[in-house]
Formats: C-alpha cells, structure tokens, sequence
C-alpha cells in the first residue's frame, strides 16, 4: 500500500523586502578623526515551502479512485541514473491524479538598529606607533519567526472523506521529459501550483470546508511551536595601536589591538506543558488552547578578543604577512529561539524537543595566517602562497542532553505527572548545544596572477589568474540520514578548491574564461527541514566578453555554467543518491553607458 513512484512539484519561491538606510558624519582637524555612523535596516522574507504529489489510479474518470498497480525496475550506479523502467504512463491524465497539495511557509523578519563611533589619533614624531584608533558600537537586532501549514489530501493516495484525488486537466499540466544523465527517466507532468490550490479550493468550498490558506494552527502545533522571536543586543568596544617602524633593517607595518563584546541574547517561545496548565494562546485560526506557556529564555555574555597583524616588506617586491587572533562568531539566529514540545514518559519523566535554544554559545577560535607575496617586477602579476590555521573551541550540534536540569534553564515545566500525581522529574532535552569537542582546521593557499605584457602585438593583453587551496580538519559531525551514524566532516569544507581564469584585454575588447572546481562537501539540503548531506564535487565554467564604444557604451555578453554542471548529493555511500539537480546554463547581454 505504501509504495507509489510520486510526480512531485516543489513550489520553492522566496520572496524578500529589503530596507536599509543610515548617516555617517566624519570630522578631521590636524591629527585627530572623529566619526560617527547611525544605520537602519530590515527585512521581510517569506518562504513558500509548497508541493504536490500525484501518483497512479485506475481510473481518474470513475465515481470512485482507485490506486492502480505500478510495476517498475531500475538500477543505481553511483551518483549516475541506470536503467529506469516503466510499465505504465505518468502523462495519461486517464490514470493519473492529483492526490496532495500542501504549504508549510517559514515567514521571517529581521530588524536591526546599530550606532557607531570612532576615534582616530595620528601622531607626527615617526615613533614605532604611528596612529591609535578607539570606538564603540552598539546594536539592537530583532528577529521574528513564523511557520504555518496548509494540508489537503494524503501521500500515498489513503485521502480522508472529502478529501478525494483531485482530476487533473490538460490545462494544469505540461508534459515534460528528463535530459542529459537523466534521459532514462520517463517523461511525467509538471503541475502548476497555483492551479492546484485552485482546485483544492473548489473542493474545500463544495464540502463547505475554509479556503486553502496556510496558518499557524494547534492542529500541527509544531507550527506554533517553531513560532516566535529572538532579540539580540550587543555592545562592542576596541582599541587598536596601527604602528611603523624597522626590524632588523626592513620596514613592518600593522597594528595590534583588543575587542571586548559584551552581548545579551533571548528568545520568547511557546513551551508545551500540557494538561491545560499553561495560559490561553488563540493561533491563526482562532482555536484556543492552553497546554502551552509563553517563556522568555536567553543569557549574557562577554568577550574579550585580541589581535595582531604584521606585514614585514622584505624588498621592493616582496612582503611576508603575519596574523593572529581570537575570533568569534553568532550561531544563526534561528538557531536561537526557545520554543518546544513535551512530552511526559512513564517514569514522570518530562521531555522536550525542539533542537534550537536561546542558551547557544558563539563559535570561537584562535587563528593563525601567514602568507608570502611576490610581485613580479616586468609585468603586471604575482604570486602568493599562504598557511592557515583555526583552532575550532566549540560548534554547534543538534543533541540530546538525558537528564536535563529545566529549572535551571530558566524553562518552567509542570511540578505534578497528571496522570499519576507524582512529582515530575527532569528528562530528556532534545536541542542545539555547543560541542565542547572542536578542534583544527588548516590547509594551505596558492595564487597567481600573470599578463604577459612582454607579447608582441594584440597578444600583450594575454593573462591568467589562478589559486588552489588544500583544507584538512579533524572535527566531525554525526549524521543519520544514511540509515546508519556515520561521522562526517565539517559542513561546507571542501579539501580541494580550485580556479582559473584566462583572460585577453586587446584595445576596447575584453574576454575571459574561468573554471572553478571544489571537491566533495557536507552542506544543507534544502528539504521540508533542512538536511546534512554529501555533495559530490562540481566544476563550472564561465565565459564573458565585453566591447567599449568610443560613445560611452560598453556591449557585456556572459554564459554561466556553460557545460550545464549538475549539482548532486548523497547520503552516505553514493549509491543512496539524494538529489540531482540542473540548473542550466544562464545567459546574459547587458548595456552599460557612462558619461
């Protein structure tokens, strides 16, 4: 009964308003540089998150749908599609229907105020500090969360009365077939969203049902659950001596300082509770309930950061850079709200789950960097070749913390197991935690940029551009979405990145190719909740070519991804693919004028 080959349709637009707005105000008198800088901005996002399934009935045009029997075979090779085999149609609107249409937005706001000023001090006697700079900032950040839910219909086709598979139309439809390592798959229809919720409506209004509008509701209390709001205020303060002097003969520059961050972080969610001991709370669709408890949860913390950043010049052409400090920085601020839902086991243990929390730690780390820069003396270009080193304190994990102590937290929970009348004790607390266990991350940089001036003739404006990077790090994190704890590396850390550009300026022509690769990586996939998952390593080519009129007018031409490279994820082994997406080649022709 549950198996089905779904035709599935992902509405995943995103719509976001952007405001911003701010005054800087500078004064200078001889050596002493005041400014001041006041800014404003915020932003409205809203996440669709809408789809549909369809799948096989006998008969689409019978009183009464039933499923119909599929019979397929295929064969997986790795990341590459095999063979796929079907033994009936997903473009007959005959047999097959539309049989669940759902929306689960996520809607955010963003609003920040921050206020600036600095202070800078130069000094004339050539000492080894030539300047001291000084400031403050302080900002306010609000960040508000809301997740809604719209349902009809049920995924493998098991709907509930009055919910029936909708029929679909040629008019909502278009046939469409798979291409490149895809073109084994059977051609299936793409359904417009928009006409879906169309006929959904027409259903809901024949059963005197609401219109199909998405809504915070207690019906899926995660949505109110995943509701609520972050505030953020932080206060920063530093000092910095930039200093000029000699060592050992040759002139170094740089500057050394200190930050101190003094922040303050809550959250206001809603707590499940439970048995009616919690304080009315009306969601979108003016149900009532009062299982739950408005808790406001969060800390302060402050931060004290230093650094340092040297550049020895070595010679006319050649410079050695070094640099260290203690850095720190955010968790998302999603990651920070403090909503959850409970539940009491069968030794009056309470539980929660949630896997965000407004007591969430910054990630810290001590980094290093040293690098050599040579510039080439007859020609434009250079060559640089850099050492990195991160010493990672904490990171973020999604844990389980059995028992956790809720007072303590700031979290109130019940005090009485209404179901026996013994006092509740302290269970499990499913949530985002810091990671104590970090460690290094390190690797090596290399660059180089050459035109070969030295060329005769139109062959002068011949160039190339490059760099590579080897990055290796010993911390993990633990997934399970390959069916079994595997350990994997840190999200968004390839080993081996590469790129490279050839380039040719002759006159008013331009021209250039640039291919960029990166090797396997743990990022997000994006899903009705986001996922940890493999992506298989990509390389993209670009291509531009652009001419400057003697009028002002320049003609730009670009080709984006110009081989149409897939974008592939796994779970685990490569065999158990995740998705394999085309995004296509993207081209553009632009006019640019100046006067």
């Amino acid at each position: 009964d549950n198996f089905a080959v779904f035709t599935v349709n992902d509405n995943d637009s995103r719509f976001t308003e952007v405001l911003s707005g701010g005054i800087n105000i500078e004064w200078n008198k001889g050596p002493l540089t005041l400014s001041a800088d006041i800014a404003y901005s915020e932003a409205d996002g809203n996440f669709v998150n809408g789809g549909t399934r369809a799948i096989i009935y006998e008969d689409t045009n019978a009183p009464t749908m039933t499923r119909g029997a599929e019979s397929i075979s295929y064969m997986l090779d790795g990341l590459k599609v095999g063979d796929f085999n079907a033994a009936q149609s997903y473009t007959d609107l005959n047999t097959i229907a539309l049989t669940e249409v759902g929306m689960w937005p996520y809607i955010n706001r963003n609003e920040l105020d921050a206020y600036k000023f600095d202070v800078k001090y130069e000094f004339e006697d050539g000492g080894f500090i030539s300047s001291v700079e000084a400031g403050v900032r302080y900002s306010e950040r609000v960040f508000e969360a809301k997740r809604q839910q719209a349902g009809y219909g049920s995924e493998f086709g098991n709907n509930a009365q009055g919910e029936d598979p909708i029929q679909l139309t040629a008019s909502m439809v278009e046939e469409m077939s798979f291409g490149a390592e895809l073109s084994g798959m059977p051609d299936f229809f793409v359904i417009d969203f928009d006409d879906a919720v169309a006929a959904v409506n027409a259903v809901n209004a024949a059963e005197g049902r609401d219109a199909f509008v998405p809504a915070a509701n207690w019906s899926n209390n995660w949505t109110m659950i995943q509701s609520g709001s972050v505030n953020e205020d932080v206060f920063a303060a530093y000092i910095q001596a930039n200093i000029s002097t000699e060592m050992f003969g040759k002139e170094v520059t740089g500057n050394f300082g200190l930050r101190m961050v003094d922040s303050e972080q809550y959250s206001t969610g809603l707590l499940q509770v439970g048995n009616g001991e919690g304080t009315p709370v009306t969601d979108e669709r003016g149900v009532v309930n009062n299982d739950y408890v408005v808790q406001t949860v969060g800390q302060e913390y402050t931060d004290y950061l230093p650094s340092i950043n040297l550049n020895f010049h070595l010679s006319e052409t050649d410079q050695l850079r070094f640099a260290a400090a203690k850095v720190m920085t955010r968790p998302p601020i999603e990651k920070l709200k403090s909503g959850g839902g409970s539940w009491i086991g069968g030794d009056d243990d309470f539980n929660v789950w949630g896997n965000t929390s407004p007591l969430l730690d910054p990630f810290y780390a001590n980094q290093l960097d040293v690098s050599y820069e040579h510039y080439f003396e007859e020609t434009n270009g250079a060559f640089i070749a850099a050492f990195f080193y991160k010493d990672i304190d904490t990171f973020i994990n999604d844990i389980t913390i059995d028992p956790f102590d809720f007072a303590a937290a700031g979290y109130q929970i019940p005090e009485i197991n209404p179901g026996t009348g013994n006092p509740i004790r302290n269970g499990q607390f499913q949530t985002a935690f810091n990671n104590d266990e970090g460690g290094y991350i390190r690797g090596i940089e290399l660059a180089y940029t050459q035109t070969f001036q030295n060329l005769p003739g139109a062959w002068s404006g011949l160039g190339v551009t490059g760099g590579y990077s080897y990055t290796e790090s010993e911390v993990e994190f633990e997934t399970g979405l390959s069916g079994e704890t595997l350990n994997i590396p840190l999200p968004g850390l390839s080993e081996n990145v590469f790129n490279g550009t050839v380039f040719f300026d002759y006159e008013q022509f331009s021209t250039r190719v640039s291919v960029r690769h990166r090797g396997e990586y743990v990022g997000e996939q994006v899903a009705v909740e986001t996922q940890l998952a493999f992506f298989a390593g990509e390389t993209v080519v670009d291509y531009q070519a652009s001419y400057d009129f003697d009028s002002g007018v320049q003609m730009v031409f670009q080709v984006n991804n110009l081989t149409d490279e897939p974008n592939k994820t796994y779970f685990g082994a490569e065999s158990q693919t995740g998705t394999i997406q085309y995004f296509g080649r993207q081209f553009f022709l632009g006019v640019n004028y100046s006067m």
